[in-house]
């Protein structure tokens, strides 16, 4: 019996120094290097682009990026917008390429300034004055007309409108019963 006891004692002088050791004992920190992380950007699940749709990234072809339209212009919207006239009203525009146009605004002043925007200029050439009107309403139901951007004349006008992100500048040139479209848009957020 005595055996047990000195056994016993002996195993809690052990523990007893096996746990002073860890307490007392610095604590060796391990030094880990960690890769560098990239730039998460929140948003959740991604498209076949590997743009992450839950943050507002959509694919932008023109430009070959993921953008968030609200901040960033893309072509591609100039050639949706063609697309969805040439849907609504029959006619084929052509795109003409980069073009940059003025756009009035007002200041914190309420001044009338010109902007300059840079973007995409499509035209049809020869159409008759229905098709001009049936353009007029695609806008006049898809986009907001911007007063500021609107002149008359007695064979030609324009008429500004924002549509998706874009300003856009509808004008005409009438010769005789056949009439030359315009349209020029490019990015806008204001």
């Amino acid at each position: 019996m005595k055996k047990y006891k000195i056994l016993i004692i002996i195993l809690i002088v052990i523990g007893l120094m096996i746990s002073t050791y860890y307490l007392v004992e610095p604590k060796k920190e391990k030094i880990i290097e960690e890769a560098p992380r990239e730039e998460q950007i929140v948003g959740g699940q991604r498209d076949e682009y590997g743009c992450l749709v839950g943050g507002g990234h959509s694919w932008c072809e023109a430009s070959q990026k993921c953008i968030r339209l609200w901040e960033e212009g893309c072509d591609d919207e100039i050639f949706k917008l063609s697309q969805a006239i040439k849907e609504e009203t029959g006619i084929n525009f052509v795109d003409q390429g980069e073009y940059t146009f003025n756009w009035l605004i007002r200041n914190d002043n309420q001044d009338i300034i010109q902007k300059s925007i840079e973007g995409r200029r499509i035209e049809v050439n020869g159409v008759d004055i229905e098709k001009l009107q049936e353009i007029e309403e695609f806008f006049q139901s898809n986009g907001n007309e911007n007063m500021l951007n609107i002149a008359d004349g007695v064979f030609a006008g324009l008429r500004g409108y924002t549509y998706h992100y874009m300003a856009c500048i509808l004008s005409w040139q009438q010769e005789g019963s056949n009439t030359d479209i315009q349209i020029d848009c490019g990015f806008f957020n204001e």
